[in-house]
């Protein structure tokens, strides 16, 4: 039998989307909307969009985003449906790593913890030169994450407005763009399909 579904996290889940596709969230507009669960999604939201607390003033160096056991958050890299993305500084090893963060206020959803850590097994599991290889899962302030290699380069959409920028006169479709676009979604559907 399935579990039954939470209205609650339903809702969690439609304003998630709705800030992974850039729309600002509206704190009165839900209060108005959804009044007797405000105060509980606007809490769940905004741990959604930030995590930990600022860093150690007057170290002389540019204040981290906060701390996560051995991780010195030091921005924000991406965002997706099941988390937060944040280059990390690795205290320990002293190496830059990425961290996928499970913010605390999703915690009241036992379909996303579930989500979340067999995401980080199943890409644990991976190796492929188009899939970011995953080093460890961890829980620290009842904050699950799981530490990858951290890449860097240009987003797809960054590398499609790039190229559509370079292209000719409007309307006009260059050689170039369609190839490096298609190579773009060719590698990503290539790392997709050693996935499944």
């Amino acid at each position: 039998a399935s579990e039954p579904r939470d209205p609650k996290a339903d809702l969690l889940w439609q304003y998630v989307d709705r800030i992974n596709a850039g729309e600002p969230i509206d704190e009165a507009r839900i209060r108005a909307d959804h009044p007797e669960a405000a105060e509980e999604l606007l809490e769940q939201i905004k741990a959604f969009t930030r995590i930990g607390a600022a860093g150690e003033e007057g170290s002389g160096e540019e204040a981290p985003l906060g701390v996560l056991g051995d991780y010195r958050l030091l921005r924000q890299v991406g965002r997706g449906g099941m988390g937060v993305v944040y280059e990390a500084r690795q205290e320990s090893l002293e190496r830059r790593v990425a961290l996928k963060v499970l913010p605390a206020g999703l915690l009241a959803d036992s379909r996303a913890i579930a989500r979340f850590v067999r995401e980080a097994k199943v890409a644990a599991g991976l190796q492929h030169p188009n899939v970011v290889p995953v080093f460890g899962l961890e829980v620290q302030a009842n904050t699950p994450y799981f530490t990858m290699e951290m890449v860097d380069g240009e987003t797809l959409a960054a590398r499609i407005a790039r190229l559509r920028a370079g292209k000719g006169g409007a309307g006009e479709v260059d050689a170039r763009y369609c190839f490096e676009t298609a190579l773009a979604f060719a590698g990503a559907a290539e790392g997709l399909q050693h996935a499944h």
